[in-house]
């Protein structure tokens, strides 16, 4: 008869399942999941935050056995029912291969039997989240030190983010859910800072399993929204060679207009009046936060522009004024600053060209 300790996955098992991208169940609290995740893992609590935290108390007043005799009677009767419920229809629907909880103890342990006891066995994870994290964060540190890189740079609108798709590339953007400027924003929340770095590990690590050819990531700096790039890797990208990408003011408002306007309309649930206004409101607060560096009275007028872009916009299906306030922020905000890191970093530069150019280069 097997116990609990058969049926554990392994150190090698675990990087197996790490490059694959295989479902996991995470049987955490929904803060413990909040605070750090894997990204292909589902939180499935076997104790909610509430009862997580009753059981704590427990355990530092009267000790484990008292706690685990609490833990039992809160998910007991229909709760265990339902909780069991969900783990089986993700396992036979998903094919979830493994589970864990933070330290693969006594929560993964407990779920792990209780789903035996269902007909269904599944292996948890030797020390549980902090196993996997940590194994994350080493593969980290070997990314820093093994893996080239080189960044594609270029102005805002010419296109990185469509030609790194195409190459062997780390899409730091859409890891950090935002577009890595002041408009930037996306509809989905930035993940935690814990959650950045093991999708970023996790990306590096798959990538670098036998292959040293080098890696493309876009140029950003070291906050991408409210998200912070890891230091040693942050320190890597600014010594790497740079690409810059090059294309002309006219296609660059058009790709701007696409992503900023037309895009975020199209994902919308809101109706498009509705829609309009919010995106309306979103943009000239972020001309607020600009503010200092454009000057007031620059400032104000991008702002009139884009009120009555939107306004134009919704009112008679005109969308040309977009295309003046779009342009604007282009000269007087991103190319200046642009500009002004491309002349301190030019001695990184290894190459300029079009999309076609640059692809060439980047792909041999």
């Amino acid at each position: 008869m097997s116990t609990f300790a058969d049926n554990v996955m392994s150190e090698a098992g675990l990087a197996q399942l790490l490059l694959t991208r295989r479902p996991l169940i995470d049987v955490r609290s929904e803060i413990e999941f909040s605070k750090g995740a894997i990204l292909h893992s589902i939180n499935l609590p076997i104790l909610n935050t509430e009862e997580r935290d009753m059981v704590g108390k427990q355990y530092n007043q009267k000790g484990e056995a008292a706690a685990i005799r609490l833990g039992l009677k809160l998910v007991s009767g229909s709760v265990k029912k339902e909780r069991i419920a969900s783990w089986v229809y993700f396992i036979k629907h998903v094919g979830a291969v493994a589970l864990f909880c933070w330290r693969g103890g006594r929560r993964s342990e407990i779920a792990q039997q209780w789903l035996k006891e269902h007909g269904i066995e599944i292996p948890r994870v030797k020390g549980g989240y902090k196993a996997i994290r940590n194994r994350l964060l080493l593969s980290l540190e070997q990314a820093y030190q093994d893996l080239p890189l080189i960044v594609l740079s270029g102005r805002t609108g010419v296109g990185k983010t469509a030609l790194i798709k195409t190459l062997r590339h780390v899409d730091l953007e859409k890891i950090a859910r935002h577009r890595g400027s002041a408009f930037g924003s996306m509809q989905e929340p930035q993940p935690r800072s814990a959650t950045f770095e093991n999708e970023l590990a996790l990306a590096l690590l798959i990538l670098g399993t036998g292959c040293q050819d080098p890696v493309i990531v876009e140029d950003e700096s070291r906050l991408i929204g409210a998200v912070s790039l890891p230091s040693n890797f942050f320190n890597k990208m600014s010594a790497s060679p740079l690409c810059v990408l090059e294309d002309s003011m006219e296609n660059r408002i058009d790709r701007v207009f696409h992503e900023y306007v037309q895009a975020p309309l199209h994902q919308s649930v809101l109706s498009e009046p509705k829609a309009l206004d919010s995106l309306k409101d979103v943009y000239l607060a972020n001309v607020d936060r600009i503010k200092k560096k454009l000057g007031s009275e620059r400032a104000s007028d991008i702002k009139k522009i884009v009120d009555s872009s939107f306004e134009r916009h919704k009112e008679k299906n005109d969308v040309s004024e977009h295309r003046i306030w779009i342009k604007q922020l282009l000269t007087d905000y991103y190319d200046p600053l642009y500009d002004y890191h491309i002349k301190l970093q030019s001695h990184r530069v290894v190459f300029r060209g079009d999309k076609k150019e640059v692809r060439e280069y980047l792909a041999v």
